[in-house]
């Protein structure tokens, strides 16, 4: 039986924070405020948050573009269309008007992938629009996202900083569980820790590497061992280099 990965979803020490992360940014209803999460990348902040807005049924998700960097009005434009609205003008005033009134109305939780792309000025207009309609707001970034918003040029995005969560690297034992969900593979814990070095905690690298050792092991019809995975890691880095 050939053995590969499958798309799976694993319940990590992370992804059960940021769910209580998220319940505890809903107590407090109708204030403007936001929550903070970040992390080197890799670690699995976009995918849980994308879950999280795919099973709520009740959020809206925006990643943040290079392009916007110089233009306001196209990420609130932007803005404006993931909740919903029509490009009745080019005013940067009503796409602003639009988001407003819209989350007035359903103010649920708004999440900005890699903000930390974009000027602190644009910070500040996302303060504006959590102070004006209640909608939590969630800015997910690499590490110096954190730095960003603790500046004092934006004292008043920190003070409205609810909640602020660090995703930590990937471990053994979720990489066990994984390997079991994702292709019904019991890996040794030698194994398991050797995977979880060499990807830093990455958890794309983590897979890349697994996925090559299943395919080893397919290939040698044998089980995986750590012989099989140091030739898979070895592998991957070769191709990285």
């Amino acid at each position: 039986m050939q053995r590969e990965l499958k798309p799976v979803f694993i319940q990590t020490k992370n992804v059960r924070n940021f769910n209580e992360m998220m319940k505890a940014l809903d107590r407090a209803p109708g204030e403007g405020r936001f929550a903070c999460v970040y992390s080197v990348a890799g670690y699995g902040k976009t995918e849980t948050v994308k879950r999280w807005h795919a099973l709520s049924g009740s959020s809206y998700y925006l990643r943040m573009l290079e392009i916007w960097q110089r233009s306001p009005r196209a990420f609130l434009a932007a803005f404006a269309k993931e909740l919903g609205a029509s490009y009745a003008t080019n005013r940067i005033e009503y796409f602003h008007d639009e988001i407003v009134a819209r989350l007035r109305k359903k103010p649920v939780p708004i999440f900005l992938d890699e903000i930390e792309k974009l000027p602190i000025t644009f910070l500040e207009i996302v303060r504006d629009i959590t102070d004006l309609t209640g909608a939590p707001v969630v800015l997910i970034g690499e590490e110096y996202l954190l730095a960003r918003i603790t500046d004092k040029r934006l004292r008043r995005v920190w003070s409205r900083t609810l909640e602020v969560m660090e995703f930590k690297p990937l471990k053994p034992e979720d990489v066990v569980v994984y390997a079991l969900e994702a292709a019904h593979a019991k890996i040794p814990e030698e194994c398991a820790i050797a995977l979880s070095n060499a990807s830093g905690g990455d958890i794309r690298t983590m897979k890349r590497d697994l996925g090559a050792a299943l395919r080893i092991a397919n290939a040698r019809k044998s089980d995986i061992t750590i012989e099989v995975i140091n030739a898979a890691i070895k592998a991957g880095a070769r191709g990285a280099a």
